[in-house]
């Protein structure tokens, strides 16, 4: 498995998208330590709220910087447990396709967990669109924000 490899707690950027690992992966993934890891991406890998969770709490990423959960069934309360996440740095959140609600959305933005976080790309609902603008008010701060018409 990968995450046996002696050099791999080494790498900066480490990309699963599209791999299926599933939850089951996640608990595997995050019995190493990466102390060097800045970038995760985790799109269309099969992780539920459960997965979700084992990266929060067992997951030690002190110089995350981005993290791309997109096509995920998270739900609300994957996005509700990821805002635990003790990860100082990260500047750069995506999660388009993961079955968030607007309720999921405003509990992330009334923690807003993460004081670095300079990007944030997800899909919302229309009536999302006000409570987003008063709560990102930093110049800094930019906010990409695709309507999914399927809902």
């Amino acid at each position: 498995m990968i995450v046996n490899q002696s050099r791999w707690h080494r790498l900066k950027h480490l990309n699963l998208s599209d791999n299926e690992i599933s939850d089951e992966g996640v608990t595997k993934l995050v019995r190493k330590e990466w102390p060097y890891l800045e970038e995760l991406y985790l799109r269309n890998a099969k992780i539920t709220p459960l997965g979700i969770e084992s990266l929060v709490n067992k997951m030690k990423l002190m110089n995350l910087k981005k993290l791309d959960i997109s096509g995920n069934p998270i739900l609300d309360e994957g996005l509700e447990t990821l805002t635990f996440g003790k990860w100082p740095l990260l500047q750069h959140l995506v999660y388009y396709n993961t079955q968030v609600t607007l309720k999921g959305n405003i509990a992330l933005l009334e923690s807003f967990p993460w004081p670095c976080l300079q990007h944030l790309e997800h899909s919302l609902a229309e009536s999302f669109y006000g409570s987003l603008s008063l709560k990102l008010s930093s110049p800094q701060f930019q906010c990409i924000i695709t309507q999914n018409l399927c809902q």
